[in-house]
């Protein structure tokens, strides 16, 4: 092989390896949010139903739930049943819920979890700001949120999220004061997820096409065939649709 020829492979796999790192990228920063038709049907529910003493920081059911600004009120359970009026199979019998405007709650998993969902609703038009933060304390994503629990137009908001890495707990921020905080059919669950691609992956998926590439000499000719020169020197006519490929290719 001459040197050309040489700097033409190395070229290849160089540009091989930018455009599947580029995938890779993509991949990694794919959309994290969900729906509550994402969930799987066998993930935990937590309807808040059942009661529980109120205070600032409650465990149930092995997840600990935190009223954390500076306000003094207590998390407790309280019925809403018209501040879901989106929500025709909301459960009822008790919510959670913090009295006071500027609610700032943290929700900690005690297992493995990476897939959460819950509604949010309150009295008047609110945004809301969820965070979710991974083992290290790293933040994982977050997203915002309307919602207007007595407006039927708007109603209450599923807030949903899947990641690739395990949730160690979410915080729910309310950006505007005056109204309490409600959070009802809590479900959470640990589901496979594909990782994304390796460098160490990358750079083996390049190797096989430098090693392709030194055993395959294509000339394309036409726009109906191209001819391929194997290392045996037999040669066969393939479609052309791999030809523009390749011409695709080369130019990435």
């Amino acid at each position: 092989m001459n040197s050309n020829n040489r700097f033409v492979n190395a070229a290849f796999v160089l540009r091989s390896f930018v455009f599947l790192a580029s995938l890779m990228g993509a991949s990694s920063a794919s959309a994290s949010m969900i729906t509550r038709a994402d969930f799987s049907g066998s993930e935990t529910l937590e309807t808040f139903s059942s009661g529980f003493a109120a205070g600032s920081s409650v465990l149930l059911n092995g997840v600990t739930y935190t009223y954390n600004n500076s306000a003094n009120d207590n998390l407790f359970s309280a019925s809403w049943p018209n501040f879901f009026p989106n929500v025709p199979d909301i459960s009822t019998g008790g919510a959670l819920t913090a009295s006071a405007p500027g609610a700032d709650v943290s929700v900690d998993f005690s297992t493995q979890v990476n897939r959460i969902g819950f509604y949010l609703t309150t009295g008047g038009n609110t945004n809301w700001l969820v965070n979710v933060f991974g083992d290290s304390n790293q933040l994982l994503g977050s997203g915002t949120f309307n919602t207007w629990g007595i407006n039927p137009s708007v109603g209450a908001a599923f807030v949903g999220f899947e990641f690739a890495e395990n949730i160690n707990y979410f915080q729910v921020l309310q950006e505007d004061s005056g109204y309490a905080f409600i959070m009802d059919d809590l479900r959470y669950e640990s589901v496979a997820t594909v990782p994304a691609p390796s460098v160490l992956g990358l750079f083996a998926v390049g190797l096989f096409l430098l090693m392709r590439n030194r055993t395959h000499n294509l000339t394309c000719s036409g726009n109906t065939k191209y001819s391929v020169q194997n290392k045996n020197s037999l040669s066969e006519n393939l479609p052309s649709r791999a030809c523009q490929l390749r011409a695709l290719w080369s130019r990435a």
